[in-house]
């Protein structure tokens, strides 16, 4: 059976994504939709295998997943003569066929450039009905009240439809980028803008910090890459920054409602810290280097009340504990060879598409250093992240040739030279 290998791609990566908010409306039925997306992944992977050469790895992808695979073993193997022995090996088959959906495919499939802007729209209009839904039934007073009956957990009450206000944020943050995207394909900008704005001004009623560092990761990212073409947009954009710093210097009632609802420094790390500090203390010289087996922050966690028992609170760490150094590098691999592809690829074609992606690939890679997300998981912020920092980098790369003729580096800077 033959079919237009695009088209079958998106519908996966939409169903990924919708099946998060299908979870939430039919929380009864959460263990069916987690099984059926993975089921689903399974199949489009076999039906790629058996279509094409698609299950063909070059040398980067063989050596990531081999490597992998063993340290998996190795680490597994180990944690049963620990104290928290790992069963949750089924995870590391799903890494492996997540790899596959996420990493190999996007290079093999000749998809359109319409195919990866309506991906885009999409995480647009999620954002967007999660934004409207959280002004109309959620924006009083309650979301400024932060203490719950928990010492360390805030309460959520402006999270739109989501569990928690944080994933709430990385929600808008990804509708936020998205929308980024599309400020250098149109040319009237007037309803773009606004829309950044109130999906922005939303981001800002979370108070998640972690959300505000990686949107500020994001704005550095790509403004460093615009510094030669943009400088008058660069230089109001820290302008900008340098009156907001002087207005939480010098108005005391700035001051008080940002050291009280942003900074939240009596908060601390709201508990982070003391889950970490869980995660080091398991670290030994195996551990380090092949860790415990995918699934072992649920092992050791499964009677934590910090963290509500979804993990350490940071993929990095946690990718430690799970993988050790071996995954730490498969991961830094991965990361690196998007980087190094896009700038090959797209830097001297379409500089505002190379700049959109480094400073999107950068957002998301700051985010999970304070946030559970870890790349290939069936949750909305997880899959924001997976498709930032590698599958949408690795589509656009791999299809180059689409974007020739957008504004190129070389050709801005000859227009505007004397």
């Amino acid at each position: 059976m033959k079919f237009k290998k695009s088209k079958i791609y998106l519908i996966l990566l939409c169903f990924t994504y919708f099946r998060d908010i299908l979870d939430i409306l039919w929380g009864q039925y959460s263990s069916y939709m987690t099984l059926i997306g993975y089921l689903l992944i399974a199949a489009i992977f076999v039906l790629y295998c058996i279509n094409s050469d698609s299950l063909y790895l070059n040398k980067v992808d063989f050596i990531c997943l081999t490597a992998f695979t063993i340290g998996q073993c190795i680490g597994f193997a180990y944690s049963y003569t620990t104290s928290h022995p790992n069963d949750n090996i089924e995870r590391v088959v799903i890494w492996i066929l997540s790899y596959f959906v996420f990493v190999v495919f996007p290079r093999k499939v000749k998809i359109t450039k319409n195919e990866i802007e309506q991906l885009l729209k999409i995480i647009i209009a999620v954002a967007l009905f999660s934004a409207v839904y959280a002004v109309v039934f959620q924006l009083n007073g309650e979301a400024f009240s932060f203490r719950g009956n928990s010492n360390f957990n805030m309460s959520n009450s402006y999270r739109s439809i989501w569990g928690h206000r944080n994933q709430f944020g990385v929600i808008l943050l990804g509708g936020i980028i998205a929308a980024w995207y599309f400020m250098n394909q149109v040319k009237k900008k007037g309803k773009l803008r606004l829309l950044i704005l109130f999906l922005t001004v939303n981001l800002a009623f979370t108070f998640s910090r972690t959300c505000y560092v990686a949107f500020l990761a994001y704005i550095f990212g790509y403004m460093l890459c615009e510094w030669k073409i943009h400088k008058k947009a660069v230089i109001a954009l820290i302008s900008l920054a340098l009156f907001c710093v002087l207005l939480y210097l010098f108005v005391p009632s700035v001051t008080d409602f940002v050291d009280k609802y942003m900074i939240r420094e009596s908060s601390g790390l709201t508990g982070r810290d003391t889950l970490w500090q869980v995660a080091f203390d398991l670290l030994d010289t195996i551990t380090l280097w092949f860790g415990r087996g995918m699934g072992i922050d649920r092992v050791v966690l499964s009677e934590d009340t910090v963290g509500a028992g979804v993990g350490f609170h940071s993929m990095y760490i946690t990718y430690l504990i799970s993988g050790g150094i071996i995954l730490i590098a498969v991961v830094t691999v991965m990361i690196g060879r998007n980087l190094y592809l896009i700038w090959k690829k797209l830097s001297k074609i379409s500089r505002p598409v190379f700049d959109w992606a480094v400073g999107s690939t950068i957002a998301f890679l700051v985010y999970p250093i304070f946030e559970v997300s870890a790349f290939f998981v069936l949750t909305s912020p997880s899959l924001i992240q997976t498709f930032y920092v590698l599958t949408i980098p690795l589509m656009v790369s791999g299809n180059a040739e689409l974007f020739k003729g957008e504004t190129a580096y070389e050709t801005r800077i000859l227009n505007h030279s004397p």
